[in-house]
């Protein structure tokens, strides 16, 4: 019965000092840190960043929203972004949302 107690409490400290989700607080530095030098690397101006669980939702400084999936190469996601806009500068329709979450990309006007 002690080493219960033991082990009881021994979990509660852990619990009580060791700050939750460590380690995913590093991955999401790592995923904003990464879209962001895409970004710039590829001139794509952005008024807003926004991180969820699965991906990530971009505000463009045309208010242009897009989302980027957390589990698709980032760098290939931004190319195709960047294809996309270079296409739209050339018609006379403004973009409302590009999803990249999937196989084709979804557009919105």
């Amino acid at each position: 019965m002690g080493i219960f107690w033991l082990y009881l409490l021994f979990n509660q400290a852990i619990k009580t000092y060791w700050p939750k989700n460590i380690f995913t607080r590093t991955t999401t530095i790592d995923f904003s840190k990464e879209t962001l030098e895409q970004l710039q690397k590829h001139n794509i101006e952005v008024k807003s960043i926004e991180e969820q669980s699965n991906m990530i939702r971009l505000i463009l400084k045309s208010n242009t929203t897009v989302l980027l999936a957390k589990n698709k190469n980032i760098e290939k996601q931004i190319k195709a972004l960047q294809v996309i806009i270079n296409q739209d500068k050339m018609s006379d329709k403004q973009t409302k949302t590009i999803d990249l979450r999937f196989k084709n990309p979804i557009i919105s006007y």
